[in-house]
């Protein structure tokens, strides 16, 4: 089955493999994703996450969009810029999900730094102060 979604992805039927995709977990979508980003670098995954925003837009599919992103894909031009993008559009669709703004911060320590210091304390405020034992938010502070 996960061989055959593969590869209707890669061929562009995203139609049939969302069909088959509905069937399964959001575990099984993710694992598609990033084995197809990773293993084949493929742009076809974020495309067809990308689809499936455009059918149904959440959080949980703006949340592996970024994560295809700044992991698999990460060597494409701009590809932390648009990850970054779908990390903050996942909170807004989701805001009371604190792993998401623990993830946001992520984009202050890469070395393009496409958050400032300025915004990631605030980030991690906010986060402190829903979840005061989060090591993340913990490290940006103590570094103030």
């Amino acid at each position: 089955m996960k061989e055959k979604v593969k590869q209707l992805i890669m061929s562009g039927d995203f139609k049939e493999a969302k069909v088959l995709i509905e069937k399964e977990s959001g575990d099984f979508l993710k694992q598609i994703i990033l084995e197809l980003g990773f293993d084949e670098e493929s742009i076809g995954a974020y495309s067809f996450v990308f689809h499936l925003i455009t059918i149904n837009e959440t959080s949980d599919f703006h949340y592996l969009a970024s994560e295809l992103l700044s992991t698999a894909l990460c060597h494409l031009p701009d590809a932390y810029s648009i990850a970054l993008y779908h990390a903050r559009r996942a909170i807004e669709l989701n805001p009371k999900d604190v792993s998401l703004k623990e993830y946001l911060l992520l984009f202050h320590d890469i070395p393009e730094q496409l958050i400032s210091k300025e915004e990631a304390k605030e980030i991690a405020r906010d986060i402190v102060n829903i979840m005061p034992n989060s090591t993340v938010a913990q490290n940006i502070l103590k570094n103030e």
